[in-house]
C-alpha cells in the first residue's frame, strides 16, 4: 500500500495528508525518515509538536487538583492546535506525512490515508524496553532528582512521560 502511496505523494497538483500510526517502538519514525526522501514531502512526528508544548506547561501546573489537570490539558490542546495550523500554513504546497499519535489538539483534518503499523509483540517489547533504557541512561541525574524531590505523583508521571519519554 505504501508503494501505491509513493505514486500519489509525488503528484504535485494535489496535496495529500497521510497519517502513520503504531505502537511506541513500532517503526513509525524509521518509516517517516525513509518517506522524507520523496520529493515535495514533509514528515512531521507528532511527538515533536506535543512533547515541547507539554514540557513548557509542566512548570506552570502543579497537578494537585482536577481543575489544574483540566487547565493543563486545555492549554496543551490549544498550543498543539496552534502549532498544527502553523504547519499546514507553512507547508501548504507540500504533501504532509504525520507519524505518531493524535495528541490533544493534533487531530488531523482531511486525511487522505491512514496507516496502522503492526509489529510482532516480541520485537516491540525489545525495542520499547531498549528505548526506555536509553532514555533513563541519558537523563539519569534529572530523573533521580525528580524522583528524590518532587512529591506530587501526577507531576512525576507527566514529567517522566513528557520530558523524558518514559511512558
Amino acid at each position: 500500500m505504501l508503494f501505491r502511496s509513493n505514486r500519489i505523494v509525488n503528484n504535485h497538483n494535489d496535496r495529500k495528508i497521510i497519517h502513520i500510526l503504531g505502537p511506541s517502538g513500532g517503526g513509525k519514525t524509521t518509516l517517516g525518515k525513509k518517506l522524507a526522501t520523496l520529493n515535495n514531502v514533509v514528515v512531521i512526528d507528532t511527538d515533536d509538536i506535543d512533547d515541547p508544548n507539554s514540557v513548557k506547561l509542566l512548570e506552570k501546573h502543579n497537578f494537585n487538583s482536577a481543575e489544574d489537570i483540566s487547565s493543563f490539558k486545555s492549554e496543551r490542546a490549544k498550543n498543539n492546535k496552534k502549532a498544527l495550523d502553523a504547519i499546514f500554513q507553512k507547508y501548504k504546497s507540500q504533501h504532509l506525512i504525520f507519524v505518531g499519535f493524535e495528541h490533544p489538539g493534533l487531530q488531523l483534518p482531511n486525511k487522505d490515508y491512514k496507516f496502522m503499523l503492526e509489529v510482532e509483540p516480541e520485537k516491540l517489547f525489545r525495542q520499547y524496553n531498549l528505548r526506555t533504557l536509553e532514555y533513563i541512561h541519558n537523563n539519569y541525574e534529572s530523573i533521580k532528582n525528580l524522583l528524590s524531590y518532587e512529591k506530587n505523583p501526577e507531576k512525576i508521571d507527566r514529567t517522566m512521560g513528557l520530558k523524558f519519554q518514559i511512558r
